[in-house]
């Protein structure tokens, strides 16, 4: 009495033979990634940042740094700038309060850019 009788059909057959190559395949692929993790090598990181080097990263975040303080500057900065806007809206107010030609004059003086300064 024979165990194993031939009894499948071609596309059976195929599909097991598939399956099980499929299964060494991974098995394979799997072991050799483990091999090289073992070694030292790193995966191929998921997307293009992550595969910047040390160097590069260092770069860009004091680039980054950088943008940041000149920010900080320019809005730490603005307080003083608005209140100078807001004197020489005064200035302007007060020149058209009046109907004097002085203050046409410096009406005309404050108007022109620079000048309220």
């Amino acid at each position: 009495m024979m165990l194993a009788e031939d009894t499948y059909t071609p596309p059976v057959l195929i599909a097991a033979w598939l399956g099980c190559a499929v299964f060494v395949i991974m098995g394979l692929n799997a072991l050799l990634k483990l091999v090289d993790r073992f070694k030292g090598k790193s995966p191929h990181p998921p997307n293009q940042s992550l595969g910047q080097s040390v160097e590069e990263l260092d770069r860009r975040v004091t680039a980054l740094e950088d943008d940041q303080e000149t920010l900080r500057r320019e809005i730490n900065a603005l307080p003083s700038k608005i209140i100078a806007d807001l004197l020489n809206a005064k200035k302007l107010l007060e020149a058209l309060s009046s109907h004097e030609d002085e203050t046409v004059r410096e009406l005309v003086r404050l108007l022109k850019p620079g000048g309220g300064k």
